[in-house]
């Protein structure tokens, strides 16, 4: 009996990373440089089994993201980043909000709807990459 079919299976997974972190903490750069762009992620919107492209204005909603979303970076497909709005003191409805998310994605049933990684952030500095 051949493995193939599941060696392709999960060729075809995609790994579902949560970043997360105090607002401002620079975790969209942190993202792009680890995609090697410089280019924004699209941003997907899943709500009753249907999947969308939303389209943010950066001048008014830059930051402004909401955990449940899909961010995917076009040269990277085979990750799917999901982004808190970032922890602030006392802001109790923030970290509600991502420990239900984590509880919810690392109990799906299927692999692919699974939660993989979490990524904290703690502080940005400013350094000079060479790629």
């Amino acid at each position: 009996m051949s493995d193939k079919p599941l060696r392709d299976a999960v060729r075809r997974l995609k790994f579902r990373v949560l970043i997360i972190g105090r607002a401002n903490a620079g975790k969209t750069s942190i993202l792009q440089r680890v995609c090697e762009t410089t280019e924004s992620p699209k941003i997907y919107r899943v709500s009753g089994g249907r999947r969308e492209e939303v389209h943010l204005d950066p001048t008014i909603e830059r930051g402004n993201h909401d955990i449940e979303d899909e961010l995917i970076f076009t040269n990277h497909e085979g990750y799917i980043f999901h982004d808190s709005c970032g922890f602030e003191a006392g802001n109790e409805d923030e970290l509600r909000a991502v420990q239900d998310f984590v509880h919810r994605k690392v109990t799906e049933r299927r692999l692919r709807d699974r939660l993989h990684a979490i990524w904290c952030v703690t502080s940005v500095i400013a350094i000079s990459w060479d790629w």
